[in-house]
């Protein structure tokens, strides 16, 4: 694993939200550590994130590129009395603009 500075930006209807830091990269895949909402901490493995980006032209060991991840959420389905009648499992595609950069 290589350690690398990395900026990850989710591509929103809003805007997005932008997280950077340190993290490492193994040969296809960019791990960082990450907080969510609530404050709890965890690990984001972006997985074979490396194939989708390229050098940045004139710069010396960046790298950038547009990732895209299927992420499978569960939400609660009501009926128009507003019943609960069970949970409904959605695909959603997030899009990320990664950028990283090696350090020693």
């Amino acid at each position: 694993m290589k350690k690398v500075a990395y900026a990850v930006k989710r591509v929103t209807r809003e805007g997005g939200v932008k997280k950077s830091g340190v993290g490492y990269l193994t040969e296809t895949d960019l791990i960082t550590a990450q907080m969510s909402k609530n404050g709890k901490p965890y690990i984001h493995v972006f997985k074979d994130c490396v194939k989708s980006c390229a050098p940045v032209p004139l710069k010396e060991d960046e790298y950038a590129g547009t990732y895209f991840e299927i992420l499978e959420i569960e939400i609660e389905k009501t009926n128009p009395s507003g019943q609960n009648v069970g949970k409904e499992k959605l695909e959603i595609v997030a899009n990320y603009n990664i950028w990283f950069k090696f350090i020693d």
